[in-house]
C-alpha cells in the first residue's frame, strides 16, 4: 500500500528545493544532488520517476504552500503536466481531510478513553475500508444503528454521535465532488480505501484525538488471494506490541475504477431485489440464484465487462443482497479457522491458521446480525428466541462449510455472539503436518504401522490444539478396503467417497437436544455393533454417556478414531474414572493415546502414551514425548515393549523385523515431506500400493525387503 501521506513532513530523501514567486506562478524546483535513493543506486541521477518516494518528495515541498498556479521542476527539469495536476489533486484532498479532522477533533467526548461509542468511531476513521467507512457510515440513512447498540453509554453520547454523523456525510460530499477517482488511477492505487486507509491511517491523522487503543507501525506478515476467489485481496500486519495480527481484506475486481463497480453494482441489485421465489431456498441455492441471474444480466447489458470481472460483480452483488458480503470472504478462506463475534458492537476476530489470532475491521449491523439469525432459523428449522436463545448448526454448501454457534438474550448478557467453527479447513495430509513439525516422521510411521493393525487412537488435547485435523490426516491413510463407519454431530471428517474409500457416515443430535431420544449420539455409538464396521470415527466424545458407549465399543472389539478435550493425560483419567464412574479396567481397551498442545500458534504431539490398570494401579507408560528444550521428540521404549503391539497377532518374523518395516515407513515419509508430495489423490494411491505389498510381506515367508523409491 502506498502510504506516503503518512510521511508527509517526515522524508528525509531529499531536504533541498527552491521556490520562486513570478506574478501568479509559484516555481519549485527539487534539487535530488542529497537524495539517498541516488546514494543507494537506486535511481539514476537526475531522473524523475513516478515513485513512491518522489512523490513523497514533491507533496512534501508544497504540502504548507498555498494553494495556485505550480510550477514543478526536478533537477531544473518540469515534469508532466497530468503528473502536476494530480499532485495538487491530491494535497486538495489532504487538506480536505485535515478540516474534516479538525472537526471531529471539537467534539467533547466527557470520558474518550472508556466510551465504546466514541472509541469505535475513531477506529473506524483509523482502521477505514471503503465498504466499512463510506459504505456503512456515509451512506447509511437508516441511523438506527445502531446507535442503539451502544445503549451502555450515557445519554449526551447521542448529541456526539449526531456530530460525527454530520460532519462524516459533509466529507463524504466534497470527496464525491473531488477528482479523487482520477487521483486513485494516477497513483495506481486498488480502489479508494487504499487512498482514504492512508489518510486516516497516517501520522498526521487524528493527532488531537485520544484513543484506547493505537494501531501504528504495521508490518505485513502475509498476503495472499483467497482460494477459487481472487477477487479477495488478504494482507496480515502484525499489531505493535500486541500478540494479536490485524486481518485487512480488500476488493480486486478488475482494472475499472472501483465507482463504476459500485454503479454497476448498485443498477444489479435494484433487479436482482425484484425477483421473486416460489420456493424457501437454502443460503447456497439463493447465492447460486442469485449469482447466475446477476451474471445473465451483466452479460445482456454490460458487454464491456470481461469474465473476470462479471465473475466478481456477481459475488459482491449476490453477496450484498443477502447481507453477508461482509463476513463471505472469512466464510470462504481456507486459512481461517474460527470466527468469533463477542457482540453487535464489537468487530469480529479470528483464529488463522498460519499466524494465529488476528483482529478484523469488520462491523456488523443489526440487518446484517439478522440475516444471519434467519438464515440459520431457516437453515436447520429451529427456534432462535426468548425461549431458546441458543442454537447450534453446521451449514454446508458449494461455498463453505461451518459450525455456526449463536446465543442472544437473555442468555447472552449483551445481545448477541456469534462462534463459526471452519469445517473441513484446508486438507493436511500426514507428510504436511511433519513438514509443519506437529510430529515427526518416525512417529508418523508408527501411527500408520498402527493404522494398518487396527489399533484404537484416540487424540486428545485442549480447545484447537488440532485433535480434529490429526485424526482427519491418520483417517486418510486407513486402509481403502476397510468398510469405515463414522458418527459425529457436526461433520468434521473428510468427504471421501469419490475417491472409492467406504465411508458410510451419521449425523446425530447435539448432546444438549433430545438426548433421551434414539437419535443421540450415545444411542449411535451402541448400534455401530450390528453395522458390522472394519473401522470406527467417533469424532468428539464430550459427555458421560458418549465416554461410557465408546467404552463399551472397545470392549466388545471395535477399533478406530475419536478426539476428546482434557489439558492432559492425568486430568482425562480423573473425568473418566471419577466424574463418569468407568471402571479403570476398561482403560486397557483404549491401546494408543495421543496429547497435542498448542504454544502460541504451534500445535504438536506432546505425548503417545498407553494406559494399562493393572494391581489395582492405572499406568501411563509414554511411547514418545516431546523436549521443549531441543524440539525433538524421543522414543521412550522399544516398539516391542508396548502392551498394545504385543496384544496383535503377529509373526514371529514380523516381531523380529518390526524396527525394520517402521523405519521403512519412516523413510517413505521422509522422502514425501522432502519433495513436498502432500497431494491428497498421490498419498491415497501411494499407501494403498504400500499396504498391497505389506501384505504380500506378510502372506510369504520371506524377510522384510523394500526398496522405497521403487514403491514410490
Amino acid at each position: 500500500m502506498m502510504n506516503f501521506l503518512s510521511n508527509l513532513k517526515k522524508s528525509e530523501y531529499n531536504k533541498n528545493h527552491t521556490i520562486e514567486y513570478k506574478d501568479d506562478e509559484i516555481i519549485i524546483n527539487i534539487l535530488c544532488n542529497d537524495c539517498k535513493l541516488l546514494e543507494n543506486n537506486i535511481f539514476m541521477k537526475s531522473h524523475y520517476n513516478r515513485n513512491l518516494k518522489c512523490l513523497e518528495c514533491i507533496i512534501n515541498s508544497i504540502i504548507n504552500l498555498k494553494i495556485g498556479k505550480y510550477n514543478i521542476l526536478i533537477n531544473n527539469v518540469k515534469i508532466p503536466n497530468q503528473d502536476l495536476e494530480n499532485i495538487v489533486e491530491l494535497k486538495k484532498l489532504f487538506l480536505l481531510y485535515k478540516k474534516f479532522e479538525l472537526e471531529i477533533s471539537k467534539i467533547n467526548c466527557l470520558d474518550k478513553i472508556n466510551c465504546k461509542f466514541f472509541s469505535y468511531i475513531i477506529m473506524s476513521l483509523n482502521k477505514s475500508s471503503l465498504e466499512n467507512f463510506l459504505d456503512y457510515f456515509i451512506n447509511c440513512n437508516d441511523t438506527k444503528y445502531n446507535f442503539q447498540s451502544f445503549n451502555k453509554t450515557p445519554p449526551q453520547c447521542n448529541k456526539c454521535y449526531l456530530k460525527i454523523i454530520k460532519n462524516i456525510k459533509k466529507f463524504n460530499e466534497k470527496i464525491q465532488n473531488s477528482n479523487i477517482f482520477r487521483v486513485v488511477k494516477f497513483l495506481n492505487i486498488g480502489d479508494i480505501s487504499e487512498l482514504l486507509n492512508n489518510l486516516f491511517i497516517g501520522i498526521n491523522s487524528c493527532k488531537n484525538i485520544e484513543l484506547k487503543k493505537e494501531i501504528l507501525d504495521k508490518n505485513l506478515v502475509n498476503e495472499y488471494y483467497i482460494e477459487s476467489y481472487s477477487l479477495y485481496h488478504v494482507k496480515i500486519f502484525k499489531e505493535k506490541d500486541s500478540m494479536e495480527n490485524i486481518y485487512e481484506i480488500s476488493l480486486n475486481i478488475g482494472d475499472k475504477p472501483l465507482e463504476v463497480y459500485e454503479k454497476i453494482i448498485e443498477l444489479v441489485k435494484k433487479k436482482l431485489i425484484k425477483l421473486e421465489f416460489q420456493n424457501l431456498l437454502s443460503i447456497d441455492e439463493l447465492l447460486l440464484h442469485l449469482i447466475e441471474n446477476t451474471k445473465r444480466e451483466l452479460k445482456l447489458n454490460y458487454g464491456n465487462l470481461n469474465l473476470n470481472e462479471i465473475e466478481n460483480i456477481s459475488i459482491l452483488a449476490s453477496t450484498r443482497i443477502i447481507n453477508l458480503n461482509k463476513i463471505f470472504p472469512l466464510l470462504i478462506d481456507k486459512y481461517i479457522e474460527e470466527i468469533y463475534l463477542d457482540n453487535s458492537f464489537s468487530n469480529i476476530y479470528i483464529d488463522h491458521q498460519i499466524v494465529g489470532r488476528c483482529n478484523t475491521n469488520i462491523l456488523l449491523n443489526d440487518i446484517e446480525i439478522e440475516s444471519i439469525k434467519t438464515f440459520l432459523r431457516v437453515s436447520s428449522n429451529k427456534r432462535l428466541d426468548f425461549s431458546n436463545p441458543s442454537l447450534k448448526f453446521t451449514l454446508m454448501n458449494k461455498f463453505f462449510n461451518c459450525r455456526f454457534t449463536i446465543d442472544i438474550k437473555p442468555l447472552n448478557l449483551f445481545d448477541i455472539s456469534l462462534d463459526i467453527r471452519k469445517m473441513n479447513k484446508k486438507i493436511f495430509t500426514l507428510p504436511e503436518l511433519i513438514y509443519r513439525n506437529m510430529l515427526s516422521s518416525e512417529i508418523a510411521a508408527f501411527l500408520y504401522y498402527c493404522l494398518i493393525n487396527k489399533i484404537n487412537i484416540t487424540v486428545t488435547g485442549e480447545t484447537s490444539s488440532g485433535k480434529t485435523t490429526l485424526i482427519n490426516s491418520l483417517d486418510i491413510l486407513v486402509p481403502t478396503h476397510y468398510r469405515k463407519i463414522y458418527i459425529e454431530e457436526a461433520p468434521e471428517s473428510l468427504n471421501l467417497v469419490d475417491m472409492n474409500i467406504h465411508q458410510t457416515k451419521y449425523i446425530v443430535n447435539s448432546q444438549f437436544e433430545n438426548s433421551k431420544g434414539i437419535n443421540n449420539k450415545s444411542s449411535q455409538i451402541y448400534k455401530l455393533l450390528h453395522r458390522n464396521p472394519d473401522y470406527i470415527y467417533l469424532g468428539e466424545i464430550l459427555n458421560k454417556e458418549e465416554s461410557l458407549a465408546m467404552f463399551h465399543c472397545l470392549s466388545a472389539g471395535l477399533r478406530g478414531l475419536q478426539t476428546i478435550h482434557a489439558r492432559d493425560l492425568e486430568s482425562l483419567i480423573n473425568r473418566w474414572n471419577f466424574h463418569f464412574k468407568i471402571d479403570a479396567s476398561c482403560f486397557n481397551d483404549l491401546d494408543i493415546i495421543i496429547l497435542l498442545k498448542k504454544i502460541e500458534n504451534k500445535r504438536f504431539i506432546y505425548k503417545i502414551s498407553e494406559i494399562r490398570f493393572e494391581h489395582n494401579k492405572i499406568i501411563i507408560n509414554n511411547i514418545y514425548s516431546y523436549d521443549i528444550s531441543t524440539n525433538k521428540w524421543i522414543r521412550n521404549t522399544d516398539f516391542l515393549n508396548i502392551n498394545t503391539i504385543k496384544r496383535l497377532v503377529l509373526k514371529e518374523k514380523e516381531l523380529v523385523e518390526l524396527n525394520k518395516i517402521i523405519n521403512f515407513f519412516k523413510n517413505i515419509f521422509d522422502v514425501l515431506v522432502s519433495e513436498k508430495r502432500f497431494d491428497l489423490i498421490f498419498q491415497i494411491n501411494l499407501f494403498k500400493k504400500i499396504l498391497y505389498e505389506f501384505y504380500r510381506y506378510r502372506e510369504e515367508n520371506k524377510s522384510f525387503e523394500f526398496d522405497k523409491y521403487q514403491i514410490l
